[in-house]
């Protein structure tokens, strides 16, 4: 069931950008700081607006609305390709865009998992495998990563999930605690945080990873944040070998 009241696909150009809502429909603006504010002005409480993430274009949007409290989630392009290819859309124009991208985010996961289910099951299969990833967080890894082939190294999916670690530093002091950065694909950093709670508990190199940090002395959160880090990493090693999760093997690895 969505939450939201109204559901808002957003098709972006160098000077305008297409809006189509999940009731109200098409509407257009422009690309500037007038338009946003004519944009922000006609959303609904409690709106969810969705965006490919295009660089700059979106980035600019993206970041106005969010700091007017308005939900926003950019996603992979290549995942809503590949749901205009399921639907067979003939038509592309940045309008049929705009509402491909409303449709794609309000569709139901039972649809998503069917069509991965057609193309990579046996990925699905091997990293449900791993203790603490549930098949929703394998759902999302898949559609995101694109099979995992967006991606060549395990930092690069780390920032792109924006859960590498950060340090604030002032000079050659070091101040303020650590944190993971707040840029990059916040449902699957969520979705991984979640699972770092059932991986603490059934996971043997993740509940060693939680009480090492735990015993010296450092936050909760930070420890399940390190287990989150390393779910991922799991994650892309078994999904580029193809191999399921053993545990004698994966606790000898390592993943530069």
């Amino acid at each position: 069931m969505n939450k939201y009241n109204e559901t808002f696909g957003v098709d972006l150009s160098k000077d305008v950008f297409d809006v189509h809502g999940s009731t109200v429909g098409h509407d257009q603006y422009k690309n500037d700081e007038s338009g946003f504010r004519k944009f922000l002005k006609a959303l609904p409480d409690t709106s969810l607006v969705v965006m490919e993430a295009t660089g700059y274009y979106h980035y600019r949007l993206a970041q106005f609305l969010y700091k007017n409290g308005i939900t926003v989630s950019v996603v992979n392009p290549l995942s809503v390709k590949r749901f205009i290819q399921m639907k067979l859309a003939k038509v592309k124009t940045d309008k049929s865009d705009a509402r491909a991208i409303c449709k794609y985010a309000v569709i139901i996961e039972e649809k998503l998992l069917s069509l991965v289910k057609q193309d990579q099951q046996h990925q699905l299969t091997v990293l449900t495998s791993i203790p603490g990833i549930g098949i929703r967080t394998a759902l999302f890894l898949i559609v995101c990563t694109d099979g995992f082939k967006k991606f060549e190294t395990v930092s690069q999916l780390c920032s792109y999930v924006g859960i590498t670690p950060t340090i604030r530093e002032s000079g050659s002091s070091v101040r303020g605690r650590s944190r993971i950065s707040k840029i990059g694909n916040r449902k699957l950093r969520n979705l991984l945080f979640l699972c770092s709670f059932n991986a603490c508990k059934h996971n043997k190199a993740c509940k060693g990873v939680y009480e090492r940090i735990v015993n010296k002395g450092e936050r909760k959160k930070l420890a399940l944040i390190a287990v989150s880090i390393k779910l991922l990493k799991r994650s892309f090693t078994i999904a580029k070998s193809g191999k399921p999760y053993n545990e004698t093997y994966v606790s000898v690895l390592r993943v530069k």
